[in-house]
Protein backbone atom coordinates (compact mmCIF):
# COMPACT_ATOMS: atom_id res chain seq x y z
CA UNK A 1 0.00 0.00 0.00
CA UNK A 2 2.97 2.37 0.54
CA UNK A 3 2.81 4.86 -1.08
CA UNK A 4 1.86 6.07 -4.54
CA UNK A 5 2.69 9.74 -3.99
CA UNK A 6 6.09 8.97 -2.41
CA UNK A 7 6.90 6.51 -5.22
CA UNK A 8 6.02 9.09 -7.85
CA UNK A 9 8.15 11.73 -6.12
CA UNK A 10 11.02 9.24 -5.96
CA UNK A 11 10.78 8.65 -9.72
CA UNK A 12 10.95 12.41 -10.33
CA UNK A 13 13.88 12.76 -7.93
CA UNK A 14 15.79 9.90 -9.56
CA UNK A 15 15.42 11.51 -12.97
CA UNK A 16 17.12 14.65 -11.65
CA UNK A 17 19.69 12.57 -9.75
CA UNK A 18 20.63 10.67 -12.92
CA UNK A 19 21.73 13.98 -14.47
CA UNK A 20 24.01 14.90 -11.55
CA UNK A 21 27.72 15.29 -12.19
CA UNK A 22 29.20 13.39 -9.28
CA UNK A 23 32.32 14.47 -7.39
CA UNK A 24 35.56 12.52 -7.22
CA UNK A 25 35.96 9.67 -6.42
CA UNK A 26 32.25 8.76 -6.65
CA UNK A 27 32.13 9.61 -10.35
CA UNK A 28 34.59 6.82 -11.22
CA UNK A 29 32.37 4.15 -9.68
CA UNK A 30 29.10 5.64 -10.96
CA UNK A 31 30.46 5.73 -14.50
CA UNK A 32 31.49 2.09 -14.21
CA UNK A 33 28.15 0.87 -12.79
CA UNK A 34 25.31 -0.43 -14.98
CA UNK A 35 21.99 1.42 -14.67
CA UNK A 36 20.45 -1.26 -12.44
CA UNK A 37 23.28 -0.89 -9.91
CA UNK A 38 23.82 2.88 -9.85
CA UNK A 39 21.69 3.47 -6.73
CA UNK A 40 23.44 0.67 -4.81
CA UNK A 41 26.84 1.92 -6.03
CA UNK A 42 26.13 5.48 -4.91
CA UNK A 43 25.02 4.54 -1.40
CA UNK A 44 27.90 2.07 -1.05
CA UNK A 45 30.27 4.94 -1.78
CA UNK A 46 28.46 7.23 0.65
CA UNK A 47 28.66 4.75 3.53
CA UNK A 48 32.38 4.14 3.06
CA UNK A 49 33.21 7.82 2.52
CA UNK A 50 31.15 8.87 5.53
CA UNK A 51 33.81 7.20 7.68
CA UNK A 52 36.29 9.78 6.34
CA UNK A 53 33.88 12.61 7.22
CA UNK A 54 34.52 12.23 10.93
CA UNK A 55 35.65 15.89 11.29
CA UNK A 56 32.71 17.22 9.27
CA UNK A 57 29.79 18.86 11.09
CA UNK A 58 26.44 20.15 9.85
CA UNK A 59 23.57 22.05 11.41
CA UNK A 60 20.35 20.39 10.28
CA UNK A 61 17.75 23.11 9.96
CA UNK A 62 15.18 21.53 12.32
CA UNK A 63 17.73 20.77 15.07
CA UNK A 64 19.26 23.05 17.69
CA UNK A 65 22.53 21.09 17.81
CA UNK A 66 25.32 20.02 15.46
CA UNK A 67 25.26 16.69 13.67
CA UNK A 68 27.94 14.42 12.29
CA UNK A 69 27.72 12.72 8.90
CA UNK A 70 27.73 9.06 9.92
CA UNK A 71 25.49 6.77 7.85
CA UNK A 72 24.03 3.27 8.27
CA UNK A 73 23.48 1.63 4.86
CA UNK A 74 21.98 -1.81 4.23
CA UNK A 75 22.33 -3.22 0.71
CA UNK A 76 19.81 -6.01 0.14
CA UNK A 77 20.03 -8.57 -2.65
CA UNK A 78 19.58 -12.23 -3.47
CA UNK A 79 22.62 -14.53 -3.49
CA UNK A 80 24.72 -13.92 -6.64
CA UNK A 81 23.05 -10.55 -7.25
CA UNK A 82 26.31 -8.59 -7.35
CA UNK A 83 26.86 -7.69 -3.69
CA UNK A 84 30.46 -8.86 -4.02
CA UNK A 85 31.28 -6.20 -6.60
CA UNK A 86 29.87 -3.52 -4.32
CA UNK A 87 31.88 -4.93 -1.44
CA UNK A 88 35.00 -4.56 -3.58
CA UNK A 89 34.13 -0.88 -4.03
CA UNK A 90 33.88 -0.33 -0.29
CA UNK A 91 37.14 -2.24 0.22
CA UNK A 92 38.88 0.13 -2.19
CA UNK A 93 37.38 3.19 -0.51
CA UNK A 94 38.14 2.09 3.06
CA UNK A 95 41.74 1.08 2.20
CA UNK A 96 43.40 4.16 3.74
CA UNK A 97 41.61 3.62 7.03
CA UNK A 98 42.64 -0.04 6.99
CA UNK A 99 46.28 0.89 6.36
CA UNK A 100 46.35 3.11 9.45
CA UNK A 101 44.56 0.46 11.50
CA UNK A 102 47.07 -2.18 10.47
CA UNK A 103 49.93 -0.14 11.92
CA UNK A 104 47.95 0.43 15.14
CA UNK A 105 47.04 -3.25 15.48
CA UNK A 106 50.71 -4.19 14.99
CA UNK A 107 51.54 -2.08 18.07
CA UNK A 108 48.89 -4.00 20.03
CA UNK A 109 50.18 -7.36 18.81
CA UNK A 110 53.79 -6.48 19.65
CA UNK A 111 52.70 -5.59 23.18
CA UNK A 112 50.76 -8.85 23.52
CA UNK A 113 53.76 -10.87 22.35
CA UNK A 114 55.98 -9.10 24.90
CA UNK A 115 53.43 -9.60 27.68
CA UNK A 116 53.08 -13.32 26.98
CA UNK A 117 56.83 -13.94 26.97
CA UNK A 118 57.81 -11.88 30.00
CA UNK A 119 59.13 -13.66 33.06
CA UNK A 120 57.17 -13.75 36.31
CA UNK A 121 59.20 -10.97 37.95
CA UNK A 122 59.69 -8.83 34.84
CA UNK A 123 57.88 -5.52 34.68
CA UNK A 124 56.27 -4.42 31.43
CA UNK A 125 55.21 -0.98 30.27
CA UNK A 126 51.59 0.08 29.97
CA UNK A 127 49.77 -1.12 26.83
CA UNK A 128 49.90 1.26 23.85
CA UNK A 129 47.06 3.73 23.39
CA UNK A 130 45.93 3.02 19.85
CA UNK A 131 43.41 4.44 17.38
CA UNK A 132 41.60 1.66 15.49
CA UNK A 133 38.59 2.78 13.43
CA UNK A 134 37.58 -0.15 11.19
CA UNK A 135 35.82 -2.77 13.30
CA UNK A 136 34.95 -6.34 12.28
CA UNK A 137 31.28 -7.28 12.66
CA UNK A 138 32.08 -9.63 15.55
CA UNK A 139 33.31 -6.76 17.75
CA UNK A 140 31.57 -6.76 21.11
CA UNK A 141 30.07 -3.68 22.71
CA UNK A 142 32.71 -3.92 25.42
CA UNK A 143 35.53 -3.86 22.85
CA UNK A 144 33.95 -0.92 21.00
CA UNK A 145 33.84 1.03 24.27
CA UNK A 146 37.49 0.17 24.91
CA UNK A 147 38.41 1.35 21.38
CA UNK A 148 36.48 4.59 21.90
CA UNK A 149 38.17 5.16 25.25
CA UNK A 150 41.61 4.71 23.68
CA UNK A 151 40.83 7.26 20.97
CA UNK A 152 39.77 9.79 23.60
CA UNK A 153 42.88 9.11 25.67
CA UNK A 154 45.04 9.62 22.60
CA UNK A 155 43.36 12.69 21.11
CA UNK A 156 40.93 14.00 23.77
CA UNK A 157 38.28 13.82 21.07
CA UNK A 158 35.93 11.45 19.27
CA UNK A 159 36.25 9.78 15.86
CA UNK A 160 33.78 7.69 13.87
CA UNK A 161 34.15 3.94 13.68
CA UNK A 162 33.42 2.10 10.45
CA UNK A 163 31.95 -1.39 10.23
CA UNK A 164 31.20 -3.39 7.11
CA UNK A 165 30.51 -6.98 6.19
CA UNK A 166 29.83 -8.75 2.90
CA UNK A 167 27.20 -10.91 4.63
CA UNK A 168 24.93 -9.46 7.29
CA UNK A 169 24.09 -13.00 8.38
CA UNK A 170 27.59 -13.29 9.86
CA UNK A 171 26.86 -10.27 12.08
CA UNK A 172 23.73 -11.94 13.40
CA UNK A 173 25.57 -15.19 14.02
CA UNK A 174 28.34 -13.37 15.87
CA UNK A 175 25.96 -11.25 17.94
CA UNK A 176 23.69 -13.78 19.58
CA UNK A 177 24.92 -13.28 23.13
CA UNK A 178 24.09 -10.22 25.18
CA UNK A 179 27.54 -8.61 25.05
CA UNK A 180 27.65 -8.74 21.27
CA UNK A 181 24.20 -7.54 20.30
CA UNK A 182 25.06 -4.40 18.35
CA UNK A 183 21.55 -3.19 17.57
CA UNK A 184 21.51 -0.94 20.63
CA UNK A 185 24.97 0.50 20.06
CA UNK A 186 24.45 1.14 16.34
CA UNK A 187 21.20 2.93 17.17
CA UNK A 188 23.11 5.25 19.50
CA UNK A 189 26.07 5.57 17.14
CA UNK A 190 23.94 7.40 14.53
CA UNK A 191 23.75 10.52 16.73
CA UNK A 192 26.76 12.73 17.41
CA UNK A 193 28.23 12.43 20.91
CA UNK A 194 25.90 9.62 21.96
CA UNK A 195 27.13 8.14 25.24
CA UNK A 196 27.44 4.49 26.11
CA UNK A 197 29.10 2.68 28.98
CA UNK A 198 30.17 -0.65 30.42
CA UNK A 199 31.36 -1.76 33.83
CA UNK A 200 32.38 -5.40 33.59
CA UNK A 201 35.34 -5.33 35.95
CA UNK A 202 38.76 -6.79 35.20
CA UNK A 203 41.66 -4.73 33.89
CA UNK A 204 39.90 -3.50 30.75
CA UNK A 205 37.57 -0.56 30.15
CA UNK A 206 34.90 0.51 32.60
CA UNK A 207 33.10 3.81 32.18
CA UNK A 208 31.17 5.95 29.71
CA UNK A 209 32.34 7.00 26.24
CA UNK A 210 31.02 8.72 23.12
CA UNK A 211 30.17 6.24 20.37
CA UNK A 212 29.76 7.20 16.70
CA UNK A 213 29.81 4.75 13.83
CA UNK A 214 29.19 4.46 10.11
CA UNK A 215 28.08 1.06 8.87
CA UNK A 216 27.69 -0.70 5.53
CA UNK A 217 26.06 -4.13 5.60
CA UNK A 218 25.33 -6.38 2.61
CA UNK A 219 22.75 -9.10 3.11
CA UNK A 220 19.90 -11.17 1.77
CA UNK A 221 16.28 -10.29 2.53
CA UNK A 222 16.23 -13.00 5.19
CA UNK A 223 19.27 -11.55 6.97
CA UNK A 224 17.98 -7.98 6.79
CA UNK A 225 14.55 -9.00 8.09
CA UNK A 226 16.25 -10.77 11.00
CA UNK A 227 18.21 -7.63 11.79
CA UNK A 228 15.15 -5.35 11.66
CA UNK A 229 13.13 -7.24 14.22
CA UNK A 230 10.29 -5.81 16.28
CA UNK A 231 12.60 -3.97 18.67
CA UNK A 232 14.74 -2.56 15.85
CA UNK A 233 11.65 -1.15 14.13
CA UNK A 234 10.00 0.36 17.20
CA UNK A 235 13.19 1.59 18.91
CA UNK A 236 14.61 3.51 15.94
CA UNK A 237 17.15 1.36 14.10
CA UNK A 238 14.95 1.35 11.00
CA UNK A 239 14.51 5.13 10.95
CA UNK A 240 18.29 5.58 11.02
CA UNK A 241 18.94 3.18 8.12
CA UNK A 242 19.28 3.71 4.38
CA UNK A 243 18.07 0.49 2.76
CA UNK A 244 19.06 -0.17 -0.86
CA UNK A 245 17.54 -2.98 -2.91
CA UNK A 246 19.50 -4.69 -5.68
CA UNK A 247 16.94 -5.58 -8.38
CA UNK A 248 17.33 -9.06 -9.88
CA UNK A 249 14.82 -10.50 -12.37
CA UNK A 250 14.58 -14.24 -12.97
CA UNK A 251 16.71 -15.15 -15.97
CA UNK A 252 18.46 -11.79 -16.00
CA UNK A 253 22.12 -11.80 -17.02
CA UNK A 254 24.56 -10.68 -14.34
CA UNK A 255 25.06 -6.89 -14.53
CA UNK A 256 28.50 -5.96 -15.77
CA UNK A 257 30.57 -3.19 -14.19
CA UNK A 258 33.14 -1.52 -16.38
CA UNK A 259 36.74 -1.86 -15.14
CA UNK A 260 38.19 1.09 -13.24
CA UNK A 261 40.93 2.71 -15.32
CA UNK A 262 44.41 3.12 -13.84
CA UNK A 263 44.07 6.89 -14.02
CA UNK A 264 40.82 6.68 -12.05
CA UNK A 265 42.47 4.42 -9.47
CA UNK A 266 45.23 6.98 -9.00
CA UNK A 267 42.65 9.74 -8.58
CA UNK A 268 40.71 7.66 -6.05
CA UNK A 269 43.85 7.16 -3.97
CA UNK A 270 44.68 10.88 -4.16
CA UNK A 271 41.21 11.84 -2.89
CA UNK A 272 41.41 9.28 -0.09
CA UNK A 273 44.78 10.67 0.96
CA UNK A 274 43.29 14.15 1.13
CA UNK A 275 40.35 12.85 3.17
CA UNK A 276 42.57 11.01 5.66
CA UNK A 277 44.79 14.08 5.96
CA UNK A 278 41.71 16.10 6.87
CA UNK A 279 41.33 13.84 9.92
CA UNK A 280 44.85 13.36 11.30
CA UNK A 281 47.67 15.81 11.90
CA UNK A 282 50.40 13.18 12.14
CA UNK A 283 53.18 15.75 12.42
CA UNK A 284 51.79 16.97 15.74
CA UNK A 285 50.08 13.69 16.68
CA UNK A 286 46.71 15.43 16.94
CA UNK A 287 43.45 15.65 15.01
CA UNK A 288 42.54 18.32 12.51
CA UNK A 289 39.89 20.81 13.58
CA UNK A 290 36.27 20.02 12.86
CA UNK A 291 34.73 21.80 9.87
CA UNK A 292 31.17 23.15 9.89
CA UNK A 293 29.60 22.68 6.45
CA UNK A 294 26.93 25.29 5.71
CA UNK A 295 23.91 23.40 4.36
CA UNK A 296 21.30 26.14 4.72
CA UNK A 297 20.85 26.23 0.95
CA UNK A 298 19.00 22.89 1.34
CA UNK A 299 16.26 24.39 3.52
CA UNK A 300 13.73 24.91 0.64
CA UNK A 301 14.26 21.29 -0.52
CA UNK A 302 13.99 20.00 3.06
CA UNK A 303 10.76 21.95 3.62
CA UNK A 304 9.30 20.64 0.35
CA UNK A 305 10.12 17.03 1.24
CA UNK A 306 8.73 17.35 4.76
CA UNK A 307 5.54 19.00 3.50
CA UNK A 308 4.85 16.16 1.07
CA UNK A 309 5.75 13.39 3.53
CA UNK A 310 3.83 15.00 6.39
CA UNK A 311 0.72 15.37 4.25
CA UNK A 312 0.93 11.71 3.22
CA UNK A 313 1.42 10.62 6.82
CA UNK A 314 -1.65 12.57 7.93
CA UNK A 315 -3.86 11.45 5.04
CA UNK A 316 -2.91 7.79 5.48
CA UNK A 317 -2.71 8.04 9.29
CA UNK A 318 0.54 6.09 9.04
CA UNK A 319 2.73 6.20 12.13
CA UNK A 320 5.49 4.52 10.10
CA UNK A 321 5.61 7.30 7.51
CA UNK A 322 5.53 10.01 10.16
CA UNK A 323 8.35 8.33 12.04
CA UNK A 324 10.54 7.52 9.02
CA UNK A 325 10.24 10.85 7.18
CA UNK A 326 12.16 12.80 9.82
CA UNK A 327 15.41 10.86 9.91
CA UNK A 328 15.19 10.09 6.17
CA UNK A 329 15.68 13.82 5.73
CA UNK A 330 18.55 13.93 8.26
CA UNK A 331 20.37 11.07 6.50
CA UNK A 332 19.81 12.76 3.13
CA UNK A 333 21.27 16.02 4.46
CA UNK A 334 24.34 14.12 5.66
CA UNK A 335 24.77 12.51 2.23
CA UNK A 336 24.53 15.94 0.58
CA UNK A 337 27.14 17.34 3.01
CA UNK A 338 29.56 14.49 2.25
CA UNK A 339 29.15 15.23 -1.45
CA UNK A 340 29.69 18.97 -0.93
CA UNK A 341 32.96 18.19 0.83
CA UNK A 342 33.97 15.93 -2.08
CA UNK A 343 33.06 18.63 -4.61
CA UNK A 344 35.44 21.00 -2.82
CA UNK A 345 38.21 18.41 -2.91
CA UNK A 346 37.45 17.67 -6.57
CA UNK A 347 37.99 21.34 -7.40
CA UNK A 348 41.54 21.03 -6.02
CA UNK A 349 42.31 18.20 -8.46
CA UNK A 350 40.31 18.88 -11.63
CA UNK A 351 41.57 20.98 -14.54
CA UNK A 352 40.21 24.52 -14.62
CA UNK A 353 37.68 23.72 -17.37
CA UNK A 354 36.04 20.98 -15.24
CA UNK A 355 35.88 22.74 -11.88
CA UNK A 356 32.46 22.81 -10.24
CA UNK A 357 30.96 26.25 -9.76
CA UNK A 358 29.33 27.16 -6.45
CA UNK A 359 25.91 27.09 -8.15
CA UNK A 360 26.57 23.64 -9.63
CA UNK A 361 27.63 22.29 -6.25
CA UNK A 362 24.47 23.56 -4.58
CA UNK A 363 22.21 22.39 -7.43
CA UNK A 364 23.77 18.92 -7.53
CA UNK A 365 23.75 18.62 -3.74
CA UNK A 366 20.05 19.60 -3.70
CA UNK A 367 19.22 16.91 -6.27
CA UNK A 368 21.25 14.39 -4.25
CA UNK A 369 19.42 15.38 -1.04
CA UNK A 370 15.98 15.09 -2.63
CA UNK A 371 16.70 11.72 -4.21
CA UNK A 372 18.23 10.32 -1.02
CA UNK A 373 15.33 11.53 1.15
CA UNK A 374 12.62 10.00 -1.06
CA UNK A 375 14.65 6.84 -1.67
CA UNK A 376 15.25 6.29 2.05
CA UNK A 377 11.62 6.90 2.97
CA UNK A 378 10.17 4.87 0.09
CA UNK A 379 12.38 1.80 0.53
CA UNK A 380 11.80 1.60 4.29
CA UNK A 381 8.04 1.97 3.80
CA UNK A 382 7.87 -0.62 1.06
CA UNK A 383 9.71 -3.16 3.19
CA UNK A 384 8.46 -2.43 6.69
CA UNK A 385 5.70 0.19 6.57
CA UNK A 386 2.75 -2.14 7.13
CA UNK A 387 4.64 -4.12 9.75
CA UNK A 388 5.71 -0.97 11.60
CA UNK A 389 2.14 0.37 11.67
CA UNK A 390 0.85 -3.00 12.90
CA UNK A 391 3.46 -3.21 15.65
CA UNK A 392 2.68 0.33 16.77
CA UNK A 393 -1.07 -0.40 16.89
CA UNK A 394 -0.46 -3.59 18.87
CA UNK A 395 1.74 -1.67 21.29
CA UNK A 396 -0.91 1.04 21.66
CA UNK A 397 -3.65 -1.51 22.32
CA UNK A 398 -1.51 -3.28 24.89
CA UNK A 399 -0.81 -0.01 26.69
CA UNK A 400 -4.51 0.84 26.69
CA UNK A 401 -5.34 -2.57 28.12
CA UNK A 402 -2.72 -2.16 30.81
CA UNK A 403 -4.11 1.25 31.80
CA UNK A 404 -7.79 0.21 31.74
CA UNK A 405 -9.47 -1.12 34.94
CA UNK A 406 -9.80 -4.87 34.89
CA UNK A 407 -13.61 -4.68 35.08
CA UNK A 408 -13.71 -2.56 31.88
CA UNK A 409 -11.47 -4.99 30.01
CA UNK A 410 -13.66 -8.03 30.70
CA UNK A 411 -16.46 -8.79 28.19
CA UNK A 412 -20.12 -8.44 29.17
CA UNK A 413 -20.31 -12.17 29.88
CA UNK A 414 -17.15 -13.67 31.33
CA UNK A 415 -15.92 -16.68 33.26
CA UNK A 416 -13.80 -16.95 36.34
CA UNK A 417 -11.01 -18.38 34.16
CA UNK A 418 -11.10 -15.29 31.90
CA UNK A 419 -10.90 -13.03 34.95
CA UNK A 420 -7.91 -15.00 36.28
CA UNK A 421 -6.18 -14.80 32.89
CA UNK A 422 -6.61 -11.00 32.76
CA UNK A 423 -5.40 -10.68 36.35
CA UNK A 424 -2.29 -12.67 35.44
CA UNK A 425 -1.59 -10.33 32.47
CA UNK A 426 -1.71 -7.34 34.79
CA UNK A 427 0.31 -9.01 37.52
CA UNK A 428 -2.54 -8.93 40.06
CA UNK A 429 -1.89 -11.45 42.83
CA UNK A 430 -5.29 -11.35 44.62
CA UNK A 431 -7.72 -14.25 44.32
CA UNK A 432 -10.39 -13.91 41.59
CA UNK A 433 -13.12 -14.78 44.10
CA UNK A 434 -12.37 -11.51 45.97
CA UNK A 435 -13.25 -9.45 42.87
CA UNK A 436 -16.30 -11.59 42.12
CA UNK A 437 -17.63 -11.23 45.68
CA UNK A 438 -17.22 -7.43 45.65
CA UNK A 439 -18.83 -7.01 42.20
CA UNK A 440 -21.82 -9.21 43.08
CA UNK A 441 -22.48 -7.34 46.33
CA UNK A 442 -22.22 -4.03 44.49
CA UNK A 443 -24.76 -5.19 41.89
CA UNK A 444 -22.23 -4.87 39.05
CA UNK A 445 -22.43 -8.53 38.01
CA UNK A 446 -24.71 -11.54 38.50
CA UNK A 447 -24.10 -15.26 38.38
CA UNK A 448 -25.56 -16.93 35.27
CA UNK A 449 -23.89 -20.33 35.57
CA UNK A 450 -21.07 -22.22 37.27
CA UNK A 451 -18.19 -19.72 37.46
CA UNK A 452 -19.92 -17.66 34.74
CA UNK A 453 -21.02 -14.04 35.19
CA UNK A 454 -22.81 -11.19 33.41
CA UNK A 455 -22.20 -7.46 33.82
CA UNK A 456 -25.03 -5.01 34.55
CA UNK A 457 -27.24 -3.88 32.88
CA UNK A 458 -28.48 -7.42 32.58
CA UNK A 459 -30.14 -8.90 29.52
CA UNK A 460 -33.14 -9.93 31.67
CA UNK A 461 -33.82 -7.07 34.15
CA UNK A 462 -36.54 -9.08 35.88
CA UNK A 463 -33.87 -11.37 37.23
CA UNK A 464 -32.01 -8.54 38.91
CA UNK A 465 -32.54 -10.31 42.22
CA UNK A 466 -30.14 -13.05 41.04
CA UNK A 467 -27.28 -10.60 41.44
CA UNK A 468 -26.82 -11.51 45.08
CA UNK A 469 -26.93 -15.15 46.02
Amino acid sequence: MYNKVISEKLAEAYEAFSMVRHPLPVSAFMNAAPDSRKAATFFTCMAALSAYSTRLRIKYCYDSYLSGCQLHVFVVGDPSSGKGTLDNIQNMLSSKLLERDMAEREKEQAYENKRKTKSANQRIEEPPVTCVLVLPPSTSKYKICLRASNIYRKYADTLFFYMSTAELGTVLDANRNAFSDLRAITRLAYDLDATYGTDHGGDGFAGIVNINMSALFFGTEHAVDNYFNRAAILDGNLSRAIIVDIPQEIGQDPPMFKPIADTDTATINTVLEKLINNIFDDENDTLKDTVLMDMDFLIPAIDDFQAVAKQEAVSSQSWAMDMLRKRASVSACRVAAICCNLYNISNELLPAAEIFSEKEIKDFATDIYTYTAYHTLNTSLQRYGNLADSLKEMSKQRQQRERAPIFVILPKVFTKAELEAEMEKQGIKSAARVYIYKWINAGRIRTIGPDKYEKAPFSNPKQQELCIE
